[in-house]
């Protein structure tokens, strides 16, 4: 049909049936049911059959069910949040960021430059779950009492990879991983490579 579209060059099309059935080696009811599916996705629309001829009309790819559920989808991802994630997934994760708190505490103490000010990791007491996120937690390292949240969002300045990819909390934690190297305190920058705000 997209071959007989092109050469006619209008969406009003004909095919002999018949002709078709040979040169695709299928049966003429197969070609109805095709022909019956293309018309459920809006993709054509089966006017009538005169003798071995079939009248049809090919309709806006735009318009179809197949381009406005590709199109529902990449908007879906685009405005994704963790609003739309399960309570397990978040107990996981609060495990997982702090164990990513502790391992740095252990390896490396870093400091991290925010607003001009130098903080420290803080293994978060707050369940994600509660607030349906992921965020860092840090301390001041001149005062103790003074604590900030830094949502995963702004900390990787990316939307969370979506739930169905087999690898998303691995890349959740590279993101973290790689957004804290980002803010990582050195001396030889005179107050750090980044500025962010919880």
């Amino acid at each position: 049909m997209v071959e007989i579209f092109l050469i006619k060059e209008q969406k009003n099309i004909f095919f002999n049936i018949q002709y078709i059935s040979y040169r695709f080696d299928v049966c003429e009811k197969t070609i109805y049911l095709l022909l019956k599916e293309l018309q459920s996705l809006d993709l054509i629309k089966h006017n009538f059959r005169k003798n071995q001829l079939v009248f049809l009309s090919m309709l806006d790819y735009k318009q179809s069910k197949i381009f406005q559920s590709k199109s529902q989808e990449v908007e879906t991802e685009s405005k994704q949040d963790f609003s739309q994630f399960p309570a397990r997934f978040f107990k996981d994760m609060n495990c997982i960021v702090n164990r990513i708190i502790k391992q740095d505490t252990k390896d490396f103490n870093r400091t991290f430059s925010i607003q001009d000010k130098l903080w420290k990791l803080k293994v978060s007491e707050n369940k994600f779950i509660d607030y349906k996120g992921i965020f860092l937690e840090f301390e001041e390292v001149n005062d103790s009492q003074c604590t900030i949240r830094m949502p995963y969002t702004y900390l990787t300045n990316e939307i969370p990879p979506k739930l169905s990819h087999p690898f998303h909390k691995n890349i959740i934690k590279s993101k973290i991983l790689k957004g804290l190297n980002a803010i990582t305190y050195r001396e030889d920058l005179q107050g750090g490579c980044n500025e962010k705000i919880a």
